[in-house]
């Protein structure tokens, strides 16, 4: 791609990229430095692209994008959550919210939990029992996980805090 392709081709990409980056990060200042973070990129490898270059230029600003959120993603400290939920509550406390957040859960996920964690079923075993494919079980078995410690978060620790 030559330099005066590439300067034809910036409005478009800077609005269909603008699209990508604000629909992924939901803020239209960081969305605008990824754009221009590609935009940056593309330029530098311009003589190397062709046309179409509005595909190429998606993946690299959806990429940017998710390694944006990746590095802005807070995290809790562990050894915080388990002050707090050590202060005041007996371990039996604890597990009973725990096992009411779980059963907030949609069925199946309830289930995969269950047989994941209280049965201490491998993943192949519980496909086979279930029928399902073992990469889905581990996708559905961590969306649980991660519902859980947000439903549990939530309820729990907001109001100790």
């Amino acid at each position: 791609m030559t330099a005066e392709e590439y300067q034809q081709s910036v409005p478009e990409l800077q609005r269909e990229l603008g699209k990508v980056a604000t629909r992924l990060l939901q803020n239209a200042d960081e969305s605008e430095d990824m754009v221009q973070e590609t935009m940056l990129r593309l330029w530098q490898m311009h003589t190397q692209l062709s046309m179409p270059v509005l595909p190429f230029a998606r993946s690299v600003v959806r990429n940017l994008c998710i390694d944006k959120l990746r590095r802005c993603h807070q995290f809790k400290d562990i050894d915080t959550l388990q002050s707090i939920a050590a202060e005041d509550d007996p371990p039996d406390e604890r597990i009973e919210r725990m096992m009411s957040v779980i059963d907030t859960l949609p069925t199946i996920q309830q289930t995969l939990l269950r047989l994941r964690h209280l049965e201490a079923m491998e993943f192949k075993d519980i496909a086979q029992m279930t029928g399902m494919n073992e990469a889905a079980i581990r996708k559905a078995v961590s969306r649980a996980r991660q519902a859980v410690r947000d439903i549990y978060l939530n309820q729990y620790t907001n109001k100790e805090e």
